[in-house]
């Protein structure tokens, strides 16, 4: 891999956390404005796209490991593993990660489970209208449960690449 690639995949991955805290940021400022904002709605559509944004970062930094050790771009964790473990490489960052997706308390794992429930909505939101669905769903984890995660990713990924770069 390219010191560009690799630059790229950095700046990636950067770029998703960046834009979650956007979207914190802009959440607060939604709620002081209720004549111009409907805060349910604005709620809902920020928690998503808080979700959204931290789930790409995720899976742009597994690429980042996966670019590190030469390996394919992983579908996501486990694939991630797979692929390692093909090519003989035994990755203390995955098995730290593993370790982080396995542990039921974990932020990761309350990440990846929140946004697992984004992309397969409810039966209850199936069988709702577009417009209904807004008036009724519930927002999702609160803003204070995304910025920790925001945070805790963000550390992560930055011990992550202390450590690939001690290598």
């Amino acid at each position: 891999m390219s010191r560009a690639q690799r630059q790229a995949s950095i700046g990636r991955t950067n770029e998703k956390l960046y834009h979650a805290q956007l979207h914190l940021e802009a959440w607060v400022q939604s709620q002081g404005d209720e004549e111009r904002f409907n805060p349910r709605a604005w709620a809902l559509s920020y928690s998503e796209s808080v979700l959204f944004h931290l789930e790409l970062a995720w899976e742009s930094f597994l690429a980042e490991i996966a670019e590190f050790y030469k390996v394919p771009r992983p579908q996501d964790l486990t694939d991630l593993g797979r692929q390692l473990q093909a090519a003989g490489i035994v990755s203390p960052e995955w098995a730290q990660l593993q370790a982080a997706a396995e542990d039921v308390t974990s932020f990761l794992t309350q990440l990846l489970t929140a946004y697992a429930h984004l992309r397969v909505p409810s039966p209850e939101a199936a069988t709702a209208t577009a417009v209904g669905r807004v008036a009724v769903a519930e927002p999702g984890p609160d803003r204070e449960r995304l910025h920790a995660w925001w945070q805790g990713l963000r550390a992560l990924i930055d011990a992550q690449r202390r450590q690939m770069q001690e290598w």
